[in-house]
């Protein structure tokens, strides 16, 4: 969906939405997912690093996702007011 681009305000939204979604629910699994992945791959030394990757990206999905949104919504302002 990223790579599609937003043709008018309504799809803009749309695409906001689904991007803010997103980065929130990335970065609360990945809480609990990349200590996880981290045991799998490193043993117990991979938990500490994943469960640092998960912190991370708990705060910087949301905000990534925070400016996709903002980036779809204008996108649609955009190309609508161009049409």
């Amino acid at each position: 969906m990223k790579a599609q681009k937003a043709q008018n305000v309504g799809q803009g939204l749309q695409q906001a939405g689904f991007s803010l979604y997103s980065g929130i629910e990335k970065g609360i699994t990945g809480v609990f997912t990349k200590p996880i992945d981290g045991i799998r791959q490193s043993g117990f030394k991979g938990f500490f690093t994943g469960t640092a990757q998960g912190i991370a990206g708990l705060i910087i999905k949301p905000v990534t996702g925070v400016l996709d949104a903002t980036s779809k919504t204008t996108e649609g302002i955009k190309n609508q007011a161009t049409t």
